[in-house]
């Protein structure tokens, strides 16, 4: 890439000054007099596309995060105006990507100043397809339970691993012809932060469903679960393996398919795909750094075999990775 770059005459230190001379005009424009609301967002629009295409840059040219860093610290300040995006650089429950995040960016809801600066960038931060696959993912893992709940008129036996608030879980009132079907949901709901699995079990109890909740990381989670004989029918895992290294990726979908999932279940899980567009924002400016994987990272994490079959497939967005892991033999429970 540093060879493309270096062709096209833009070397490491024309490629710094670029990032750092639009994050000088963002400070400029967001220093103006507030105006018309349209023309100010298409102005922000334009500049952070251009930044987004300079941060680019420094990283094809070799440059480190440090000194993309140094370079668009005014760009970092002036999203500051978005308490949106004051909150994914600041991490305010000490992690990147928390619920209350996830929550944010579900509810879609601007809390900038009407016809600030601010107000641009949090519409902008709200609307984009970075955003909008997270809102995607919630309604395609709520569309998972709903099939499974019409598979059967029993209980179904849910994991939700990494379940943050259950907004998959709360979306199921739109997928579920019969209101009643959520209280034949057995859940049980992993998550390390403890706001999280509060806000999934009063919201899960409100829907009649019985909740478990497990206070740990998806390691210590799995190993007690495969420890205690548990089985499931499915395992929903949306946005988790954003944050997981190959390894442990790997050993979550093993463990889930060769102990933990009874046969005909499933696991469904979420990554960030390769090619977004978005990500130098997302690394540089948000400092919410995510895993991104492509269609075939997930095949070589999920090989086929031992009964089991998987397909990967893309959202309406194109950013995010929809994968199923179906199990599909008769056996007892083993040990991962």
């Amino acid at each position: 890439m540093a060879t493309i770059v270096a062709r096209q005459g833009l070397g490491l230190n024309e490629a710094l000054r670029e990032a750092a001379r639009v994050s000088t005009e963002l400070r400029r424009c967001a220093a103006l007099p507030r105006g018309d609301a349209e023309y100010r967002y298409s102005q922000y629009v334009s500049l952070v596309h251009a930044l987004l295409a300079a941060l680019r840059r420094c990283e094809m040219t070799g440059a480190t995060a440090e000194a993309i860093r140094a370079a668009s610290a005014d760009a970092r300040q002036v999203h500051r105006l978005s308490p949106l995006c004051t909150r994914l650089q600041d991490w305010p429950r000490g992690y990147p990507g928390d619920f209350e995040t996830v929550e944010y960016l579900c509810e879609g809801m601007n809390h900038a100043p009407a016809d600030s600066f601010g107000h641009a960038i949090e519409a902008y931060a709200l609307r984009c397809a970075a955003a909008q696959q997270h809102r995607n993912k919630v309604e395609e893992q709520a569309a998972v339970v709903a099939r499974r709940l019409a598979l059967t008129t029993g209980p179904v036996r849910v994991l939700s691993i990494g379940c943050g608030g259950s907004r998959d879980l709360l979306a199921l009132r739109r997928h579920c012809p019969d209101p009643r079907a959520t209280e034949r949901l057995s859940v049980t709901l992993n998550d390390s932060d403890a706001g999280a699995l509060a806000l999934s079990e009063r919201r899960l109890r409100e829907m009649g469903a019985a909740t478990r909740s497990l206070a740990m990381n998806v390691l210590a989670a799995m190993r007690m679960l495969v420890r205690d004989s548990q089985c499931f029918d499915l395992v929903l895992a949306g946005g988790l393996f954003d944050y997981l290294d190959d390894r442990t990726a790997s050993f979550v979908i093993r463990t889930c398919r060769r102990s933990l999932l009874g046969d005909g279940g499933e696991l469904f899980f979420t990554n960030i795909a390769t090619g977004n567009p978005y990500r130098p924002w997302m690394d540089h400016v948000a400092s919410w750094g995510l895993i991104h994987r492509s269609e075939d990272d997930i095949l070589a994490l999920a090989p086929e075999g031992e009964g089991s079959a998987t397909s990967v497939r893309r959202d309406v967005s194109g950013l995010a990775l929809l994968a199923t892991v179906n199990v599909g033999w008769a056996r007892g429970l083993r040990t991962a």
